[in-house]
């Protein structure tokens, strides 16, 4: 997604432009996201951001995002909130992130001053989520999921279906991947089918060939 149109915003809600986004924090070059759900790269301030993409490429709810979207200045306290993503859902709402950093969740200012922008979008009907340092950071589900994002570049989409069909019908709703390979399903597409939550796997766990998947 190139760019983010807004839905219809109240009188009190304007909009203001954000700029170019020329350098990373902190003063680091900036992080680009090959997404393929926007099927662009996304530019992001840091590697951090860039890790909250994959979340949001996982999320079966959110058809497409953007990153440092657009400001939003509320009249009613004053204040611009400046969210670091919005996405679209499928039903078609929208939905504004912050994504917070380790020290910020420890200042003062910060959560009051976070505070007031999550009531100033609650009270114009507009949907706001504050991410924190343990969704995006090193986990082992996170590492799972980039291991499976990584491997599911070049893979044909329309698989997916095919491959969860396989297993329901020919073996018994679950198989190693070895097996799905020995069947002529190519490694991207088991990849890929993983990853959008077509067949499922223990996500905690590290995924190699020998990593039992099922269909549900």
């Amino acid at each position: 997604m190139t760019s983010f149109v807004p839905s219809p915003l109240p009188p009190k809600v304007s909009i203001q432009p954000r700029k170019l986004l020329t350098s990373g924090q902190p003063h680091r070059r900036v992080t680009h996201f090959p997404s393929l759900k926007n099927k662009e790269m996304v530019a992001c301030e840091s590697r951090w951001h860039a890790r909250f993409c994959l979340h949001l490429e996982f999320e079966p709810k959110v058809v497409a995002y953007a990153s440092r979207p657009l400001a939003l200045q509320f009249a009613e306290a004053e204040v611009t909130a400046r969210p670091d993503f919005a996405a679209i859902l499928a039903d078609g709402r929208q939905v504004y992130y912050h994504v917070s950093f380790s020290e910020e969740i420890l200042d003062p200012r910060q959560q009051q001053r976070l505070s007031v922008v999550r009531e100033c979008f609650g009270n114009n009907g507009l949907i706001f989520e504050h991410i924190t340092p343990a969704l995006y950071q090193a986990t082992a589900r996170t590492e799972t999921l980039s291991f499976l994002y990584h491997h599911a570049y070049g893979a044909s989409p329309a698989q997916a279906p095919f491959i969860k069909q396989l297993l329901q019908e020919k073996m018994q709703g679950r198989a190693t991947i070895r097996n799905l390979a020995a069947h002529g399903v190519r490694v991207m597409d088991i990849a890929f089918a993983i990853f959008f939550q077509y067949i499922h796997t223990d996500l905690q766990q590290s995924v190699d060939l020998n990593t039992l998947v099922e269909a549900r």
